[in-house]
């Protein structure tokens, strides 16, 4: 980045915020230029990432005396009947003289009037010096942040001097417990709770990267429109207006950065990801990243992640951390993880609990549809994918119904996220160029929902069965065309072809004839 023609600093990711004091470099009453350049030639996923700036870019003008970057928290502790907020801060002194000043702190319920007050001791701050303030206050019988009812407060933070306010800040919170059992896995609010996820990356159709903040909450709408209830950040920090999204909607996030190093660069991309997000109730676990095969395998993993581990937990002592493991899984990496990561390969997954039956576990990535909607036969000149859970091309994935069964009778798993909830460019599957798509979704591109979306929403793989009826030629099931003008009801019975009408004696005609 550059103001006025003067270098003044770069970031190497494309996910972690960064910012940049201007204030040495501006021509005060007069314009400036400030210029951005952005180099996407070199792009370290393999999925589609976006190019130039496609996330918010914010100018700010704060007082010598301010507080510091998102360093206000709010850390709740709920017992019978009211809820107890522990109120943190850094202030930060720039200015050229040592400075007195206190912390007042105003509550504010979802309707925005004040329901409690506090404020620290007055403190002095020495120049170029900062000052951590801290205070109580108790709420009486609180609204709880739930799936359901995700009810929201905000505590504002005002920097004053003499009585003048100096700077001011508001953040938005939640009172919840969040809870992880050996036998029953992650609870919320003292309740099991089953997640019932879809891990996502940030394209959409017709937008790329670059994502309105409305478009942001319509694609968490679809996504519950089905009944998930949590979604994975996969493989990168989010945009904060995703996670404000899922605060207000009620969807739990699996949070993820997108480095798995203990290297200065990875620490300090990790340790903005948590001080930025760790005040929103959504966020109920930490990820430390996704499929690092050297790491999983190597001795170095281990230290790797109790690096990352514990600079996590010095600023939030109040979740858990996980990754997203793929294999190696009697390495030494899995084991010193908080809570353990399965991606797939369920075959291995009873085998490492009975190994370590004191490691708390979570399907991180579980299956696929690979679906193309609206389709029902493959077809790879034009990239289709069938529609019919059973009718696919060679794939290495578990399919939607396989997964659930597996999880929703092992308590201890708690559930996990389908890969992925919509389509996104990039990582063609499973056929490879001209197709640039995955079709991993169980909701398109575009945000329309394939056949799939139906049979869960109908509860046909998260709980009970489920009958989808469709008309064909009779050839889908082995995947031919045909020039039959006779077309057939097939019953799909949880998502699985199973014959057609005439073949189960059901109460309806196997045909239709001149549309009769």
């Amino acid at each position: 980045m550059f103001c006025n023609g003067a270098f003044v600093g770069r970031s190497d990711s494309g996910y972690a915020p960064f910012g940049f004091d201007l204030t040495d470099f501006l021509n005060y009453g007069q314009a400036n230029t400030i210029a951005v350049r952005v180099d996407a030639s070199y792009g370290d996923g393999w999925f589609y990432e976006g190019a130039g700036i496609y996330r918010h870019v914010w100018l700010t003008k704060v007082d010598t005396l301010h507080l510091g970057k998102w360093e206000t928290v709010v850390r709740t502790e709920v017992q019978p009947g009211g809820a107890t907020l522990n109120l943190s801060t850094i202030v930060e002194n720039t200015g050229t003289s040592k400075e007195n000043c206190r912390v007042r702190w105003q509550i504010l319920d979802q309707a925005g009037q004040a329901v409690a007050t506090s404020e620290s001791a007055p403190a002095e701050i020495p120049m170029d010096g900062s000052q951590n303030f801290s205070a109580t206050v108790k709420l009486v019988h609180p609204a709880i942040w739930s799936l359901e009812h995700p009810a929201l407060y905000y505590a504002v933070a005002s920097v004053e001097t003499d009585g003048k306010v100096r700077d001011r800040d508001s953040v938005s919170f939640g009172v919840r417990t969040l809870a992880w059992d050996l036998d029953k896995g992650f609870q919320l609010n003292d309740k099991k709770t089953w997640l019932q996820g879809t891990c996502n990356h940030q394209d959409h159709a017709g937008v790329g990267a670059a994502v309105p903040d409305r478009l942001q909450a319509f694609r968490l709408e679809v996504l519950k429109g089905m009944g998930c209830n949590a979604i994975r950040t996969s493989h990168n920090i989010p945009t904060p207006e995703l996670i404000e999204a899922c605060d207000r909607l009620g969807v739990l996030v699996l949070c993820e950065t997108r480095i798995m190093s203990s290297s200065d660069e990875g620490l300090a991309q990790l340790s903005t990801m948590i001080r930025r997000f760790r005040n929103h109730p959504s966020i109920f676990l930490w990820s430390m990243g996704n499929e690092e095969w050297a790491l999983q395998q190597d001795a170095a993993g281990p230290r790797v992640i109790h690096g990352m581990q514990q600079r996590t937990h010095e600023l939030d002592p109040t979740r858990l951390c996980t990754a997203a493991v793929n294999g190696s899984y009697d390495k030494a990496l899995a084991p010193t993880l908080d809570v353990m990561g399965f991606n797939y390969n369920l075959s291995q997954i009873d085998q490492y609990h009975k190994n370590h039956p004191k490691q708390l576990l979570v399907g991180t990535e579980t299956a696929s549809a690979v679906f193309t909607r609206g389709i029902y036969t493959n077809d790879k000149l034009r990239n289709w994918v069938s529609s019919y859970d059973v009718v696919y091309p060679d794939t290495s994935v578990d399919f939607g119904q396989a997964w659930w069964n597996f999880y929703s009778s092992r308590p201890w798993l708690s559930g996990g996220f389908a890969w992925t909830g919509f389509d996104y460019r990039g990582e063609p599957s499973p056929y490879g160029w001209p197709s640039v798509s995955s079709q991993f979704g169980i909701v398109d591109t575009c945000g329309f929902p394939k056949d799939a979306y139906f049979v869960i929403r109908r509860g046909g793989i998260m709980s009970r069965s489920c009958i989808y009826f469709r008309t064909g030629t009779g050839q889908e099931k082995k995947g031919k065309k045909s020039s039959s003008k006779q077309n057939v009801i097939w019953i799909v019975w949880n998502f699985s072809l199973t014959g057609r009408a005439s073949d189960r004696k059901r109460s309806f005609h196997n045909t239709i004839r001149n549309g009769k």
